[in-house]
């Protein structure tokens, strides 16, 4: 028989716990996220918790059945001892396997499982992935299918002390307003070929007015207002903390530009998020 250590015996305990502790949260996790809104059960980040939270749920029905089925059996089987044993041995080996080899075997078979299969189960639409890093659909804009980036890393001096509400990354002492306008223009410039904003915004809006009202190139117009769609999720009307997704000095550069470059008027600019 084999001779079990203290050291291995702390860490099977350990890993046992470090199991559960992971179950319970994949599964607080994709339920905070997903109850309030069902289509963030195709976020990747749902997608990687789904199968450890189910196998968890399974688990976790399966031993709380079992330990109290186990315990009512045991008071009706307590006069008959042959049968009381037999059955306290067969149990045992269940428990045994349950506890012990189902998890890890449910956990590999829920990973196995194919991405459209576990949206299925968790949305009820057969919505199916394409393959990884090739581009679907057709390309639009401008410059069909264009993307385009700037870095500057002066343009933010956080430290990441997320709990320090007088040290919020989105603080201007934190975040360069400056800078970030900097790289806005070099990326307006970049996303239509043009060599200053002005012309930038105009060749956006007539693109738009062409393609998407059938305006034939119309640049914009005076009255007209428009709407930058931002994204408040982690945000609360009450509260003052880091957990901020929209930079505010993003938001605020853009409706500069929007106001000196593409003669919007500040009235008609309006900035919104729709949960």
């Amino acid at each position: 028989m084999k001779k079990f250590t203290f050291n291995q015996t702390v860490k099977g305990k350990i890993s046992k716990l470090v199991t559960i502790v992971v179950g319970l949260g994949a599964l607080a996790w994709f339920l905070i996220r997903v109850i309030p809104k069902p289509s963030r059960a195709s976020y990747p980040c749902q997608q990687a918790s789904f199968p450890i939270a189910s196998a968890f749920v399974l688990w976790l029905v399966g031993f709380t059945s079992s330990y109290f089925g186990l315990k009512y059996l045991g008071k009706r089987f307590s006069n008959t001892r042959w049968l009381a044993t037999t059955f306290s041995v067969a149990a045992t080996i269940v428990a045994i396997t349950w506890f012990y080899i189902l998890p890890s075997n449910i956990v590999e078979s829920f990973a196995a499982t194919p991405a459209d299969t576990i949206y299925t189960l968790a949305v009820g639409y057969d919505w199916k992935p394409g393959p990884s890093n090739k581009p679907i659909g057709i390309g639009r804009g401008i410059y069909p299918g264009r993307v385009v980036m700037t870095r500057n890393p002066e343009a933010t001096k956080w430290e990441g002390n997320w709990s320090l509400n007088e040290d919020q990354w989105w603080l201007n002492e934190n975040t360069d307003i400056d800078k970030v306008s900097e790289m806005l223009s070099v990326n307006l410039q970049k996303l239509t070929e043009t060599k200053n904003d002005k012309k930038a915004w105009d060749k956006i809006f007539e693109y738009y007015n062409e393609n998407s009202r059938g305006l034939s190139k119309r640049g914009y117009k005076k009255g007209e207002t428009i709407a930058i769609k931002v994204n408040l999720n982690s945000s609360g009307n009450k509260e003052h903390s880091n957990k901020v997704d929209a930079s505010p000095q993003m938001v605020l550069a853009t409706v500069r530009q929007l106001v000196h470059n593409a003669g919007v008027p500040q009235n008609n600019i309006l900035i919104y998020d729709a949960k």
